[in-house]
């Protein structure tokens, strides 16, 4: 099990922010102390364009791999830093892992033993590809969620005009960003990214829930943790 950490180095939402402390920590270092505590993993790897932010991830140089310029622009995906750091590790150690985990520092609130059970969960289900960390959305989008088409009104998604009642609609999730696993056949044989993979939901705590990319975001989720509303395991 690869646990894989991307930090870039050039945030346009919050500029510095995988170095920002968070809670007296780099941002970054929560889902390393998190990959730490999950006894499922058997290697870890931050991937970053900085060396400042891999020292300040992880004290151990053998977990960094300093990527290449092109995979850490505005537009780069994430698919591709997690092929690469798959393949960087497999190379590196010359056998396969079979499960890839995505600890985005951007969501630095998660529970290791949701990872846990999240990866069982994943093993239990061999048709699917991978297991997205989830929480229910503050609203409903099928019952709230409208688009300007030219000079009138249309529901985001189109049965939502069939509802009358909100109790009667189903309810609905986001993928939170606590975490993400995948079977690593699928990583290597996926180049379109994983939208397009059979995915199962691990239930999450929605007041822990956020990622990061603004100032304010960062400050309401470190207060919830200083006001004790969320307990860090570390």
């Amino acid at each position: 099990v690869l646990a894989i950490i991307p930090a870039r180095a050039n945030s346009k939402g919050l500029p510095g922010k995988n170095l920002r402390l968070f809670c007296s920590l780099p941002l970054v270092r929560h889902s390393f102390l998190c990959a730490l505590r999950i006894p499922e993993v058997t290697d870890i790897v931050i991937t970053s364009d900085s060396e400042e932010i891999l020292a300040a991830a992880c004290p151990d140089p053998e977990l960094w791999l300093l990527r290449p310029s092109e995979l850490a622009e505005d537009n780069t995906p994430i698919w591709a830093v997690i092929r690469h750091a798959l393949a960087d590790r497999e190379r590196r150690y010359g056998m396969g892992f079979e499960y890839v985990i995505l600890l985005e520092p951007t969501s630095p609130c998660r529970r290791p033993e949701w990872v846990s059970e999240a990866l069982q969960l994943l093993k239990e289900k061999p048709a699917a590809d991978g297991i997205h960390g989830i929480s229910l959305t503050p609203f409903n989008p099928i019952w709230n969620c409208l688009l300007e088409r030219g000079d009138y009104l249309e529901y985001l998604v189109p049965q939502g005009r069939f509802y009358h009642r909100r109790q009667d609609v189903p309810p609905t999730y986001r993928m939170d960003g606590s975490l993400h696993i995948w079977r690593t056949r699928f990583v290597r044989e996926t180049e379109g990214g994983y939208h397009f993979g059979r995915h199962i939901g691990y239930k999450t705590d929605p007041s822990w829930a956020c990622s990061i990319d603004t100032l304010e975001e960062f400050e309401e989720l470190e207060r919830k943790v200083k006001e004790g509303v969320i307990t860090l395991p570390w």
